[in-house]
């Protein structure tokens, strides 16, 4: 790899699916033998942790501390680094960075941002997402997650500028997240079981272990035919 790679996983609300998001796309990246690295940003509700717990590395985003000594990780290490934040980072991120110029110069470090932003169905979630995406502006690129687990519909996201924004001015792109049955996802949570490790674990009923497995191919084949990786 010539180039790191950085994945925000962000929603910056509680309850809008960003670790299970980042759950999936994790073992997706895995199952194709890609090289990455995995942080949760939440030290009080690690859930991507508790899943991970020999994997994925706990950032503070807060800490000067902790986020320069990561970023030269990723210019002196070409590898891909998946970030699970937590609700309400964005902001604590934004002023680590100091503002635009300086994501332009991670670029010049070899370093490539991607943002997917995982959100239901309300207007704050379609707000932070614009406020992000000024934010950051070109020097990322973005994937919208329209996570049907947590919302029926997305209509204010469909009928905003906000959404027409991104897909044509920074060429974003959309997926649509299907929902897991609620009470086969939170057997799954109550057993730690991660997706790809369904068909053999214990603590679920046999058909909820075919259906997490069915869920977790049809998932990764639509993050394949999107292309949500580099090369």
């Amino acid at each position: 790899m010539e180039r790191s790679k950085i994945i925000l996983v962000t929603g910056d609300k509680g309850g809008v699916g960003k670790t299970f998001y980042a759950r999936l796309k994790y073992e997706w990246l895995k199952k194709l033998g890609v090289e990455v690295f995995a942080f949760d940003t939440d030290r009080t509700n690690s859930t991507f942790f508790r899943f991970f717990p020999d994997e994925v590395e706990h950032l503070d985003v807060r800490s000067v501390a902790e986020m320069d000594p990561f970023i030269e990780r990723a210019i002196n290490h070409k590898a891909l680094y998946l970030i699970d934040c937590g609700a309400g980072i964005l902001e604590d991120l934004k002023k680590w960075v100091g503002g635009k110029r300086v994501v332009e110069e991670l670029k010049k470090d070899n370093i490539d941002l991607k943002i997917e932003f995982v959100l239901g169905g309300d207007k704050d979630s379609v707000q932070i997402l614009k406020d992000t995406a000024e934010f950051f502006g070109t020097s990322a690129e973005y994937v919208i997650v329209r996570n049907k687990g947590r919302a029926a519909n997305f209509k204010i996201l469909d009928g905003s500028k906000t959404k027409q924004t991104l897909l044509e001015g920074l060429d974003a792109k959309v997926i649509e997240l299907k929902k897991l049955c609620e009470e086969t996802a939170s057997s799954m949570d109550a057993a730690n079981c991660n997706f790809s490790e369904a068909r053999d674990c214990i603590k679920l009923y046999t058909f909820a272990r075919m259906r997490v497995d069915s869920y977790f191919r049809e998932t990764i084949e639509m993050f394949d035919e999107k292309g949500l990786t580099w090369s």
